[in-house]
C-alpha cells in the first residue's frame, strides 16, 4: 500500500515539475520576442519603415502573436512599444499563453 502511494505522490509531484517549467519557459521564449520584435520595429522605424508590421513579423518568426504595438514619439526621438503572446500549450487550469512587453528606441545623442 505504501509503494501504491509514494507511486501517485512521484507521479503528481512530476507532472506539476513539467508544467511549471512548460510555463516558465514559455515567459522566457515570450520575452525574448518581445525584445526582438521591439528592436526590429525601432530599427525599421529608424529607417523610415513600418515598425509594427516588422515587429508582428518578428514576432511571428519566433513563434508569438504580437498583441500590440505603438510607435510613440518624433521621427528623431521614438519608442517602439510591443507585447506579445506565446501560447504553452498546457490544457491545465494554468494559462494558456504567456504574454510580455518590451521597448525599444531611438534616443538623440
Amino acid at each position: 500500500m505504501f509503494a501504491a502511494v509514494l507511486a501517485v505522490v512521484l507521479v503528481m509531484a512530476a507532472t506539476t515539475a513539467i508544467l511549471v517549467v512548460t510555463a516558465v519557459l514559455a515567459g522566457h521564449r515570450a520575452r525574448a520576442a518581445a525584445d526582438l520584435s521591439a528592436l526590429a520595429g525601432a530599427t525599421a522605424a529608424a529607417d523610415g519603415l513600418d515598425a509594427c508590421r516588422t515587429a508582428r513579423a518578428v514576432a511571428e518568426s519566433n513563434d508569438a502573436t504580437l498583441t500590440a504595438c505603438r510607435l510613440v514619439g518624433t521621427p528623431s526621438s521614438f519608442v517602439v512599444e510591443v507585447t506579445v503572446a506565446v501560447r504553452t500549450g498546457l490544457r491545465t487550469p494554468l494559462p494558456d499563453a504567456v504574454h510580455a512587453d518590451a521597448k525599444a528606441g531611438n534616443v538623440p545623442r
